[in-house]
């Protein structure tokens, strides 16, 4: 990837970044309170398969 495309996919990242912060800025409270809350929920079972996942490479490798 030259440099103008780094750039680019950067100022794209920006973008969604200052839109998703206007964005939250304009919610009221327990709107905030349920993004909080899907993003704790998605952050646990992201642990939760990344914990299954080890466990069962864990077990492969013992089987073998």
């Amino acid at each position: 990837m030259d440099f103008s495309a780094k750039l680019e996919e950067l100022q794209a990242k920006a973008n969604e970044t200052v839109a998703t912060a206007r964005a939250a800025a304009a919610e009221n409270r327990d709107q905030l309170k349920q993004r909080v809350d899907k993003a704790q929920n998605d952050a646990k079972q992201a642990m939760q398969d990344t914990k299954q996942q080890a466990n069962e490479a864990v077990d492969r490798a013992q089987s073998k």
